[in-house]
């Protein structure tokens, strides 16, 4: 059957926007050999993204630099652990906080896949935590929560467009935080490319470690004919791709 939506609107107070081109070409001129990075023995063979220092320990910082004000769409909130990192440290960012919180039965074999019963409590958990931490503090308009699947929430924005329950603006940041198969990073990066603002939108992602992850993002990077960065000194370390103006 077809899944359920569940959007928590706020006041999105904040214009978005793109990295601006000087941002870009700052961060293009950072590049290092990974090996400086690592050392050459511990340089992992078949990482083939760019690797960069952004000058941040965080990718939320670094956002705020380069981005400032502007959308964001968290594909995979989880625990909620780099939501609450991303809105601290990017504190001109709003989010869309997109995940079904039900359990996958086939393709996401993780310990994150948790019973659809544990999804719901953690979901609730994370609800009350933000609420506390933000609406309470007079802090609003920071998030709205997305119950879809990563994949098909573009598909559900453009539909409600024109039927008086816009969602908000497009997302300029699209941050990938879920199901890291290639295949189901590869859809995740088909869905959210085009439906980005156009020109210098930011998409990225965790888990380059793993290797569904690399291939899919490269496979993609490859058909676009798009650079892939690697954030290194960022925690948790982050893979990014800058939409060509």
């Amino acid at each position: 059957g077809s899944s359920s939506v569940m959007v928590m609107r706020g006041f999105f107070g904040f214009v978005s926007c793109c990295a601006s081109d000087a941002s870009i070409q700052q961060l293009l001129a950072m590049e290092s050999p990974l090996a400086s990075i690592w050392g050459s023995d511990n340089l992992p063979i078949d990482w083939s993204a760019t690797p960069t220092r952004v000058g941040h320990g965080t990718f939320g910082a670094f956002l705020q630099q380069t981005v400032g004000a502007g959308m964001a769409a968290l594909l995979g909130v989880g625990d909620g652990e780099l939501a609450a990192q991303l809105m601290e440290t990017w504190p001109s960012g709003v989010f869309y906080l997109v995940d079904p919180y039900i359990h996958i039965w086939k393709g996401y074999d993780d310990s994150n896949n948790l019973s659809d019963k544990d999804h719901q409590l953690r979901y609730e958990g994370l609800r009350n935590a933000f609420h506390d931490q933000y609406e309470k503090q007079g802090r609003y308009g920071r998030y709205s929560w997305v119950r879809e699947f990563s994949f098909s929430f573009p598909a559900v924005f453009k539909k409600a467009q024109g039927t008086g329950m816009e969602m908000g603006p497009l997302p300029s940041v699209v941050i990938l935080d879920n199901n890291p198969a290639e295949q189901a990073v590869k859809t995740d990066l088909e869905s959210w490319w085009d439906f980005m603002r156009p020109q210098g939108s930011i998409i990225a992602g965790t888990m380059y470690d793993k290797k569904g992850v690399r291939e899919g993002v490269h496979k993609f990077a490859e058909q676009k004919n798009a650079q892939v960065l690697l954030a290194v000194d960022c925690q948790p370390m982050m893979w990014f791709i800058v939409r060509p103006r």
